[in-house]
């Protein structure tokens, strides 16, 4: 029993490091690309940049359909290649029917409802990133389960790698939406191509009546899942676009991107590696309560520190690095910040419901918390008190959401929200030299972001210093044994 738990704790790191590898290099490369988007473009336009490429972000979940993560959450002798060829024709089908909405449809709607023409060639040519989805998506799905995290990682990077230097090119000749548009096109068609040369599958259309049950039956509530779970992460840029202006999405979705990518990253990671191994696991509650725990743990290790440097050096360094026209960002830094920080205090709830089969719960609680609180508040909030009481209302209903998750957790799994709620708690504590060392520099009058940087410096060395060998008790034992041996 001793052994089958180590294989799996280090499968589950070596899946994670390269998960990690991917998603690091191509997020780092889309954020770089952003941040230089949004400095050369004013606040509107970027606004209407966003708008399409969330858009077609809403269009890519109803075109997975949650097809991919049924996949991944059958039981391995439920894979057979009549299962395989069915959840790739049925992809096929709502691709091509979702490809043409959007043509005839979604774009002309999204330009009238916004009042901005412009959107509506942006979203058609982004359309055709939803072409290639079939094929990409079941073969990651099928990576995922053989194990093949690495090469799937090696094919991401490399497709984005490509993506940016499409984006290069256009930024340099003339910078405008198009470029983002030019990098998410670029990327995805390359994807879909090596995906497909380096783990080939000759498909055949045919839909098991048998097979389209049982894989729509748990993907129906993964993609409604899905979509309110992306709906809750860009309820600013669909609302404010409507109540407020393009100028105010622009300021809204730069903030949340700035507070929001390195949450999604450390997701991301951890969602591919912990939905496959707890899948695996799924009738194991001391497996699923312990690895839980512990995903929240290193969630909170990871994101903590960034997120509270933002959220107290952010609001004066957004005008220095954006230029003043970007003022608006400071608030929205704050609340934001405190946003992200609560919900990676609440952990991967969501996948661990999915992979438990019970994404019906999972769907309530996002039916609740999104359209029953989230669009409701921040519609209100906006419209009385502008930008600033849209940030603030995400932080109140994502504080709330945490709780009813976690309370639910109870019966599920029990041990599991109350061992997050204490990590979390103790992470939180762990952040003294980040606050002390904000506190310093305003008592002091420092303002400019090269005089504040060195205090952050020293604060995040400060808690490397204790919370390193903490994460990693072997590390340096082993590296002092190392440079022992050399020495000798």
């Amino acid at each position: 029993m001793r052994r089958s738990s180590v294989r799996i704790t280090m499968s589950i790191r070596r899946d994670a490091f390269w998960s990690a590898t991917d998603t690091l290099i191509t997020s780092g490369l889309a954020f770089g690309l952003r941040l230089i988007v949004a400095r050369l473009l004013a606040p509107e336009d970027f606004g209407i940049a966003m708008i399409a490429v969330t858009v077609i972000g809403l269009l890519q979940a109803v075109n997975d359909f949650g097809l991919t993560a049924a996949l991944i959450q059958k039981d391995e002798e439920e894979v057979t290649a009549s299962l395989i060829d069915t959840t790739f024709t049925a992809s096929l089908i709502i691709t091509v029917l979702l490809a043409l909405a959007t043509a005839a449809l979604i774009a002309p709607f999204a330009a009238s409802a916004y009042g901005e023409p412009s959107l509506q060639p942006l979203i058609l040519v982004l359309g055709l990133t939803l072409l290639p989805s079939p094929f990409s998506t079941v073969v990651s799905a099928l990576m995922f389960r053989r194990g093949r995290f690495r090469a799937n990682a090696v094919i991401k990077v490399i497709a984005n790698l490509l993506g940016m230097m499409t984006a290069i090119v256009l930024v340099m000749i003339n910078p405008s939406p198009w470029v983002i548009v030019a990098q998410v096109l670029a990327s995805s068609l390359a994807a879909a191509v090596m995906l497909q040369i380096a783990n080939p599958h000759r498909y055949r259309l045919r839909l098991s009546k048998e097979h389209l049950g049982s894989v729509f039956g748990f993907s129906t509530f993964i993609l409604l899942s899905d979509l309110l779970s992306f709906a809750q992460s860009n309820a600013g840029v669909f609302i404010l676009g409507l109540v407020l202006s393009t100028a105010s999405v622009g300021y809204f979705a730069l903030a949340t991107y700035l507070t929001n990518t390195a949450r999604k990253i450390v997701m991301s990671i951890l969602n591919r590696v912990t939905f496959v191994h707890f899948s695996r696991n799924k009738h194991d509650q001391g497996f699923l309560r312990k690895k839980f725990i512990s995903t929240v743990r290193w969630n909170c290790r990871a994101l903590f520190p960034p997120l509270t440097a933002m959220m107290l050096f952010g609001p004066s360094w957004a005008p220095q690095f954006m230029g003043e026209e970007w003022s608006a960002l400071g608030s929205l830094l704050f609340w934001l910040s405190l946003t992200v920080i609560v919900g990676t205090s609440g952990g991967t709830t969501s996948n661990l419901y999915k992979s438990m089969g019970r994404p019906g719960l999972d769907l309530t609680f996002a039916v609740v918390t999104t359209a029953g609180l989230l669009f409701p508040g921040v519609y209100v909030a906006a419209q009385i008190y502008g930008l600033e009481g849209a940030a603030i209302a995400t932080f109140v209903v994502k504080v709330l959401a945490v709780a009813i998750r976690l309370f639910a957790l109870r019966k599920l799994v029990p041990g599991a929200a109350s061992g997050a709620i204490l990590a979390s708690l103790f992470q939180a504590l762990l952040q003294t030299p980040v606050v002390l060392a904000w506190a310093a520099s305003t008592m002091l009058g420092i303002t400019e972001w090269y005089l504040q940087l060195p205090f952050i410096v020293v604060a995040f060395l400060i808690y490397g210093s204790y919370e390193l060998p903490r994460a990693f008790p072997d590390l340096l034992p082993k590296l002092l044994r190392r440079f022992r041996e050399r020495k000798i």
